[in-house]
């Protein structure tokens, strides 16, 4: 029998977008996985300010993977206590999936990139803090080491960091199993899609038709840029058992 391969993309999608999508069907079909699961991460305590409520965002991620039967919403991180890192989902998905399962990390070529952009450095020298360890770069991500057991790490183009760019940075992890997949890089950001709710713009190009329809619904994102009212919002609060952990992670849940 053959090992079933699960591809995990793990992101704070707020919100989700047709990038986000785009690159997790992408890598599904080049590499002939199984699954591919889109794992919410939780709020960062250094951005609580700018980011929705964890609970929202994996609304809509359920939202954006509706009718696509290999793309599965998974909140492992959201349902785990204290701190999440990435290597505590892969070490509970390799628990919790059938023994053999193959597992795909599908990140952004910008994790491989071994300096910190100058947006980063200048960041770092405002809030007077050092930048001499790039905490962004994949190579100093916590259990790292252990992380490069449990998976192999698919990286896709972004922007102007192209395959060629990713394939020079992964020489620089040779304990990691890299494979660089040369997609288009999707024209869509998250913050491509906040600023255009704040303008006013349309976004139907920018995520999938039912993103929209609840981010209208639910009038999340306000013209000001903050969140709308969480008493409002509690009434599209995602239920327990419709969002299950078990749900996500059944093997036969495909």
């Amino acid at each position: 029998m053959k090992p079933l391969k699960v591809g995990v993309l793990g992101g704070t999608f707020d919100p989700v977008h047709n990038g986000h999508v785009f690159v997790a069907e992408y890598v599904l079909q080049e590499l002939g996985l199984d699954r591919v699961y889109l794992v919410t991460a939780k709020s960062p305590p250094h951005k609580s300010h700018f980011i929705a409520d964890a609970e929202f965002r994996h609304a809509m991620v359920e939202e954006a993977i509706k009718g696509k039967p290999r793309l599965l919403a998974s909140r492992l991180e959201l349902d785990r206590e204290g701190k999440s890192y990435t290597v505590d989902t892969f070490r509970q998905l390799k628990e919790e999936l059938p023994p053999g399962t193959e597992l795909y990390m599908i990140t952004s070529v910008e994790y491989l990139r071994p300096e910190p952009a100058e947006s980063e450095s200048a960041s770092a020298d405002a809030c007077g803090k050092s930048s001499d360890k790039h905490l962004h770069w994949l190579g100093n991500w916590e259990g790292v080491d252990e992380l490069f057991r449990l998976c192999r790490i698919v990286v896709t183009p972004r922007r102007h960091m192209d395959a060629a760019l990713a394939r020079e940075w992964a020489a620089l992890l040779p304990a990691a199993d890299i494979i660089v997949v040369d997609l288009p890089s999707p024209p869509v950001s998250s913050l491509m899609v906040k600023r255009h709710l704040q303008r006013g713009m349309p976004i139907h190009a920018l995520v999938p038709p039912a993103v929209e329809d609840w981010i209208k619904r639910t009038g999340l994102y306000t013209a000001d840029g903050s969140s709308a009212d969480l008493a409002h919002l509690e009434q599209f609060a995602p239920t327990t058992e419709t969002y299950s952990t078990e749900r996500t992670l059944s093997p036969t849940s495909n």
